[in-house]
């Protein structure tokens, strides 16, 4: 029998009955719980909103200023303006989730200051001041200039709310990238003490073996620890001893402290569903105060969601509903304004022994596991665990409790005991690249059973967040139609020469540009910086309310002026940059060469080389019409190829083109296209899309692919959208049933009235209605319309009579017969009246003698 049963049990023994009745909160100062956060993308982690980041920007240009006044000069530093402010901020954003860095205005420094350095800031608590960001930049800014180091804002990476020992840091993997694959730029790395950086031994070591590896220098502005000392090794280790220390006692402290909250029945933790909080009260009737003058809160009924978590047990135990039906429900409702419940959610709310008042903490404790370097939990010996009963906090009687946990013991059994845990993240080319494109969540594995991958978006399988992506998908189809694409589209050897030829005339184009003379404008720069000096200085001297509002209103003018030219400057030194020698065509074979080797790899080193050249791949679905399930996936991702070129180019030293490919990530030549792949298990019928695809992508009209590849406008326009959308064209027998409903009419009137061979049917549908269609169909639209005859034949075991063909026209025929029929002209005279041959008299007679008989007989 489960722990919880057994405390129930001994309840019932005790006589403490709970009442579900009562509301013991109803005159209460309740507080209820903070609303549910939607967890953030990964990508996002650490990326503080864009108003901090705005106000981060203007303190970072004053502090830079200061620092350093002789940039200011020179117009390399930016200004405070809106538009500068917008720029900083995007391009921060850009380089915290994609490590992309502005490698044109990093190049402008070059040569200007002796060595640039990156920094990186970093607090953990979410309510702890975010002025501490701006306080750790200064101090390291200060450090670089005593080091001559400067920091440009393209080398400023941080994370706002993220712990050092615990979760993703996205600033922290995207500062590491950058390292990794432009060591060569970067002089130094500078944060402000030791534990901002990590507080995890093993991580710390991969850092500075890192730094190491690349030849960068490591400072701490505030603690003084420096990797380039001969005894780093050792300070290393005293510094993690250190703050493994300081960690472990933190975490004891936080642990008494809960559970002496918890002995107190105080509120140490999150509450579940139905449950507040409200001060405590002492005998007197008065609030128990902290020493900060905040009460103390104890756990109370929430009379606004305690209905909420009363409907569980009823869908769950009256109408038999699933868990996965349960979270549907709840997240369609958006129940306390969350929409993500999730069906393991739902069965440990149901589980919870609070829902009869009885409450227990300290059950489980986390743990370091040394071999791996994580977190874990593990559970704590039962005399270890703190419990207390209150029948006022019940939610639910025991009986109904009692009755939800024989049903989940019921459903477990029926699942059968897993064997182990799923594996959360696919090992496949391309499971860090994708994300759903309506959530923002990375793809996840559902199933693998036999090696047969499926990924899907956990957020859409359960429709969690409104996310439409609902579906799962092949991982063999994915991989299959995205390296197809990649074959055919991206990694070939015409699009590469392409591409460098592009480059060569963006290059020829700049070393043709004249070099713009600097010099006038910083003189003129200096003669306003005079000025400005000259101004401060009589400013100084006059006490005259009148004259100091003179002399601000030119300062102010002045220092205008002086922005413009600072702006000036620092567009012209950009510019004057020497231009690279152009591209080798030649090596266009090579390249295709490497790259498809690098894709030959092993999977995690193939993954991480289309990571680089693809970038994020966002996947939205397209439903079928018609039906509820199912739906194609589509694919959407703007490749990077010239900074993938330029990391090939610089990771193998017999490339002459690695300068010229620095050059070029650089400068704003080429705009990224947003490429669309269609993520199906493709017919044969179907199988020119994807080449179709991505000509149009490229550029290519649709009707010059359809008189390339000998189809029709109309055909190719179908396989272009059925790649791009996923709309698959209208099957043969589809298209047949449609056009023979259209043509059934003209058929028949042509046919029995008119009585045309079905060759002239097909050529008059050609010239009448531009319907291009076989004979058969012709034949087969005209037994459409005469079931009778068609059936009839069929069980006579006959070939039916589909009418007569005459050249001659109903009307003449018509004619004959009456002449015939009034017996008065002989077969020479009828053909001579008539103006046709007797043999179509003879012809007709002998139809009219046929049918005659055919009257007597019946």
């Amino acid at each position: 029998m489960r722990l919880a049963a057994i405390l129930a049990f001994g309840v019932l023994l005790l006589g403490m009955t709970a009442s579900a009745e009562n509301d013991p909160g109803a005159d209460k100062l309740i507080v209820p719980n903070a609303k549910r956060k939607r967890i953030v993308p990964k990508a996002d982690r650490g990326l503080p909103p864009d108003e901090t980041l705005e106000e981060f920007a203007k303190l970072f240009i004053g502090y830079v200023t200061k620092i350093w006044p002789e940039l200011q000069v020179s117009g390399l530093l930016p200004v405070d303006n809106p538009k500068t402010i917008s720029e900083m901020v995007e391009s921060y954003k850009q380089r915290h989730r994609r490590a992309i860095v502005n490698w044109d205005r990093i190049a402008a420094f070059q040569g200007v200051v002796a060595n640039l350095g990156v920094m990186y800031p970093r607090y953990s608590y979410r309510k702890s001041q975010v002025k501490s960001i701006p306080d750790q930049a200064f101090q390291i800014l200060q450090k670089g200039r005593t080091l001559d180091c400067f920091i440009p804002w393209e080398f400023v990476f941080g994370d706002y709310a993220r712990s050092a020992t615990r979760g993703h840091r996205q600033g922290f993997e995207s500062l590491n990238s950058v390292l990794k694959q432009n060591g060569a730029d970067i002089d130094c790395v500078l944060i402000d003490d030791f534990q901002r950086g990590s507080r995890s031994d093993r991580q710390w070591w991969q850092f500075a073996g890192l730094c190491k590896n690349q030849n960068i220098k490591l400072y701490c502005a505030s603690d003084g620890f420096n990797l380039q000392d001969q005894n780093w090794e050792e300070m290393l280790h005293l510094y993690n001893l250190i703050t493994q220390l300081e960690g472990k006692l933190r975490h004891k402290r936080g642990n008494r402290g809960h559970r002496g909250a918890a002995q107190r029945r105080r509120v140490s933790g999150k509450l579940s569903l139905g449950f507040a909080r409200t001060p405590e009260l002492d005998g007197d009737g008065n609030q128990v105060l902290k020493p900060d003058g905040t009460p103390f809160m104890v756990p109370c009924i929430d009379p606004d969601t305690r209905k909420y978590r009363e409907k569980m047990y009823e869908l769950f135990n009256e109408k038999k509903w699933s868990y996965y039906k349960i979270a549907q429900y709840y997240n369609r409702a958006k129940i306390i304004g969350w929409s993500g419940w999730t069906d393991v959610g739902i069965r440990s709310t149901l589980a919870n022994t609070d829902a009869i008042g009885v409450f227990i903490s300290n059950r489980t404790s986390s743990f370091k596991n040394f071999e791996t370097g994580e977190w874990e939990r593990k559970l704590n010996p039962r005399s270890e665990w703190d419990i207390y009963y209150d029948p006022s906090l019940a939610i639910t009687s025991i009986a109904m409790w009692r009755a939800t946990k024989r049903r989940i013991a019921d459903i477990s059994d029926q699942r059968g005991k897993r064997t182990g845990q799923a594996v959360r993240m696919a090992s496949t080319l391309f499971s860090k690249a994708l994300v759903c494109g309506y959530c923002g969540k990375g793809l996840t594995l559902a199933r693998s059973a036999g090696g047969h991958k499926q990924l899907q978006c956990s957020n859409g399988r359960r429709r969690r967040h409104s996310c439409r992506l609902t579906t799962t998908k092949s991982n063999r189809i994915i991989e299959n139609c995205i390296l197809e694409y990649l074959k055919i589209a991206i990694i070939n050897e015409s699009n590469i020469a392409n591409l460098l030829s592009k480059a060569n005339c963006w290059l020829a184009d700049e070393a043709a540009k004249p070099r713009e003379d600097v010099g006038p404008l910083k003189r003129t720069l200096a003669g306003l910086q005079k000025d400005k000096d000259k101004l401060f200085a009589r400013l100084s001297r006059t006490d005259d309310p009148d004259l100091n509002d003179a002399y601000d209103e030119q300062i102010a003018s002045i220092e205008r002026q002086m922005k413009r030219l600072r702006d000036d400057i620092g567009e012209m030194v950009a510019r004057n940059l020497p231009t690279p020698p152009p591209l080798d065509l030649d090596c266009a074979t090579r390249y295709v060469a490497d790259m498809r080797g690098l894709l030959n790899q092993e999977t995690p080193a193939a993954a991480e080389a289309l990571h680089a050249i693809t970038g994020p791949i966002s996947i939205t679905q397209n439903k079928k019409p018609g039906r509820k399930t199912g739906g194609a996936w589509i694919a959407k991702f703007s490749p990077d190829l010239v900074q993938f070129l330029r990391s090939l180019t610089k990771k193998n030293d017999s490339y002459p083109d690695s300068r010229t490919m620095e050059f070029l990530c650089r400068g704003k030549w080429i705009r990224e296209k947003v490429h669309t792949v269609l993520l199906d298990q493709i017919p044969p019928r179907l199988s020119q899309a994807p080449v179709l695809a991505a000509k149009v992508q490229a550029g290519v009209t649709v009707e010059g692919l359809a008189d390339s590849f000998g189809l029709t406008t109309e055909r190719t326009q179908e396989l272009v959208d059925y790649a791009l959308h996923g709309v698959r064209p209208k099957s043969h027998k589809e298209k047949k049933a449609r056009i023979l409903r259209e043509i059934q009419d003209d058929v028949v009137r042509l046919r029995d009235k008119e009585n045309r061979s079905f060759s002239e049917i097909e050529r008059r549908l050609v010239s009448e209605k531009n319907l291009q269609v076989p004979r058969s169909w012709v034949i087969e639209a005209w037994d459409n319309a005469h079931p009778e005859e068609i059936a009839a034949a069929r069980a006579e075991g006959r070939r039916p009579r589909r009418g007569r063909f005459c050249h001659h026209t109903a009307e003449t025929i018509r004619r004959i017969r009456g002449l015939l029929a009034a017996g008065r002209f002989n077969v020479a005279e009828i053909a001579r009246l008539t103006g046709v041959c007797e043999m179509t008299v003879r012809r007709q007679r002998d139809m009219l003698d046929i049918s005659e008989i055919a009257e007597e007989r019946f």
